[in-house]
Parts: structure tokens; C-alpha cells; sequence
């Protein structure tokens, strides 16, 4: 099979579309939206292809988006914010992805709360994962086969169907708070920038020495 598109995006777009004909236009104010996730491989256990490379391999994932909630029911769809989900990652396969070359598809609300979420990789676009385009992902909270991947032995075996573990969803402020490390060691720096002053200031000025001329050395008239 050389071409195979992930049903997931199929139907997932098609209930974006649906959606979109009742959703509630009225939204509240932007927020941040941070997922994690954990993402198996293709064991051939739940599908027929096994993944031979990276069928027993785990990895743990995000991203972050900040956009507005609708009050009632709606969804948001891509380009999602001003630029999409600045915050990206997941390593699998040998593979990178990050918002250079991956962004979220959809975020899908019911009374405020965030039911379903898809993100993908911009190889084959983010809608779906196509044999014919490797490496690239799409991860779905909401159908089977939430996980699908494609190797370098894709255009031979098909897209891989993994499984999404766990996921986490969580509402924060848009403005990315610092991190414990950055908040130290900008405080560390303060402190130093204060502690040269400080000693500048209290070291005592040296008197000025004025040359003293050998006038017995000189020329003079």
C-alpha cells in the first residue's frame, strides 16, 4: 500500500466541519492551552502492521497554544492564535518535531472545555499522514489509532498506527510564566550587578600623584 490517509483525519475534519455549523461565536478571553501526552508505537498488537523499528518504543510529548474559548460549544481550527502552537515536542522514530515543522490541527470545546485535539506533522499536511510522506505523525485524543507515524519502510508497509497512552490537558495564563531556573539565575545576576556597584562604591579613591620634575636635569636659562 502505498498511499494510505489516517482516518483519523478524515473523520476528525469532517466533525470540525459540523462543528463549525453550531458553534457559539462568542468567546471569552485568550488563555494557553498546554497538552501533554505519552505515544506508543505500532506493536502489532491493536493493528495489523507491526512497526519492525519502533513498534516498542514510547515517547512523551507537547504543545501550547494560546487561543480564545468559546463559552458554549465551537472549535478552533488551524492556523489556531496569532501563530499557531508555539510550543511543540515530541521525539520518535529519529525523529524531531517541533513548531518549525509541526502545528495543531484542531482544538474542539464543549461548554468551555477541551474535548478533542489534533496536531500533526506539515510533511503530508497536518490533516493527515500519507505513506508517501516520511517521516510525519498526526496524534488524535478522541478515535482509534490515535497515534499514526511514518518510517522510511512506509512506502513498503504503510502508515504505522500507534497508541496514545495517557494525555493532560491545562489552562494557564498566555503569558509563558519562567521557569524556576530562569527566575535563579536571573536573580543570581541582579545580585552580582549590585554587588559591583557596591564595591565601586566603597573602594577609596587613590590620591592623584602629580610628577615631579628634576630641575636639575633641565636647561634652564
Amino acid at each position: 500500500m502505498t498511499h494510505s490517509w489516517k482516518r483519523i483525519g478524515q473523520v476528525s475534519v469532517a466533525l470540525c466541519f459540523l462543528s463549525a455549523l453550531t458553534a457559539d461565536v462568542t468567546t471569552a478571553d485568550p488563555i494557553r492551552v498546554t497538552v501533554h501526552f505519552t505515544v506508543a508505537g505500532a506493536n502489532g498488537t491493536t493493528t495489523t502492521v507491526r512497526d519492525p523499528d519502533f513498534g516498542d518504543a514510547t515517547a512523551t510529548g507537547l504543545f501550547s497554544i494560546v487561543t480564545d474559548v468559546p463559552t458554549g460549544d465551537g472549535f478552533k481550527s488551524a492556523p489556531i492564535g496569532p501563530n499557531g502552537a508555539d510550543q511543540l515536542a515530541l521525539s520518535f522514530a529519529g525523529m524531531s518535531w517541533t513548531p518549525t515543522n509541526a502545528n495543531a490541527l484542531f482544538l474542539i470545546f464543549v461548554q468551555g472545555q477541551l474535548t478533542h485535539w489534533n496536531i500533526g506533522g506539515t510533511p503530508g499536511g497536518i490533516c493527515c499522514v500519507s505513506a508517501g510522506a516520511t517521516p510525519d505523525f498526526a496524534v488524535d485524543n478522541v478515535f482509534p489509532f490515535q497515534f499514526a507515524y511514518t518510517t522510511a519502510r512506509s512506502p513498503e508497509l504503510g502508515v504505522f498506527y500507534g497508541r496514545l497512552l495517557s494525555s493532560s490537558i491545562n489552562f494557564g495564563s498566555p503569558t509563558p510564566t519562567p521557569e524556576p531556573a530562569s527566575l535563579l539565575l536571573y536573580a543570581i545576576g541582579i545580585a552580582a550587578g549590585v554587588g559591583v556597584r557596591e564595591l565601586k562604591n566603597s573602594t577609596p579613591s587613590r590620591p592623584r600623584t602629580v610628577p615631579q620634575v628634576d630641575r636639575r636635569r633641565c636647561d634652564c636659562p
